[in-house]
C-alpha cells in the first residue's frame, strides 16, 4: 500500500510540475519528500540511497522506497500517537458526558479509504474490538 501511495504522489507531483526535481517543489511536496528520504535511510540498503543521492530521478526514488520497505519491520498498531482530543473537540463535545467512555479517533490513510473502504472500516472495527476484549 505505502509503495502505491508513493507512486500516487509521484504521478501528482509529475501533473503539478511536469518533472521531477526536488529543487523545484514548493514546501509541502518538498516536505514530504525529505521525510519520506528521510525514513528511507533508517531501512534501505546504503547503496540504494547513495545511488538516489548522486541521482534523484523517479526510478531511483520509487526504488528506494522499495528497498526500504523490504527491509523495514512489518508494520504494527501503536499507541505512541495518544492525543486528547482538543483538536477534535467538536465531535467530542456531541459524546458528552464522557465520563464512563472510551473515545478514540482513528484515521486511515486516503489510499485505503479511497480504493479499499470496506478495508478500512474492518480494521477500525477489529480495532474496537480488540480494545472492548480489554475492558
Amino acid at each position: 500500500m505505502i509503495y502505491f501511495e508513493s507512486q500516487r504522489v509521484v504521478a501528482d507531483i509529475i501533473e503539478t510540475y511536469k518533472e521531477f526535481k526536488p529543487s523545484k517543489f514548493n514546501g509541502d511536496i518538498k516536505s514530504l519528500i525529505l521525510k519520506d528520504v528521510e525514513k528511507m535511510q533508517k531501512y534501505a540498503s546504503k547503496y540504494i540511497m547513495k545511488r538516489l543521492k548522486d541521482n534523484f530521478t523517479i526510478n531511483n526514488y520509487l526504488e528506494s522506497i522499495k528497498n526500504a520497505l523490504n527491509n523495514a519491520p512489518p508494520p504494527e498498531i501503536t499507541v505512541e500517537n495518544v492525543f486528547d482530543g482538543s483538536l477534535a473537540l467538536g465531535p467530542k463535545r456531541k459524546l458528552f458526558p464522557t465520563k464512563g467512555k472510551t473515545i478514540i479517533e482513528v484515521e486511515s490513510s486516503l489510499f485505503l479509504n479511497q480504493w479499499y473502504p470496506k478495508t478500512a472500516a474492518l480494521i477500525i472495527k477489529d480495532i474496537y474490538e480488540l480494545i472492548e476484549k480489554r475492558k
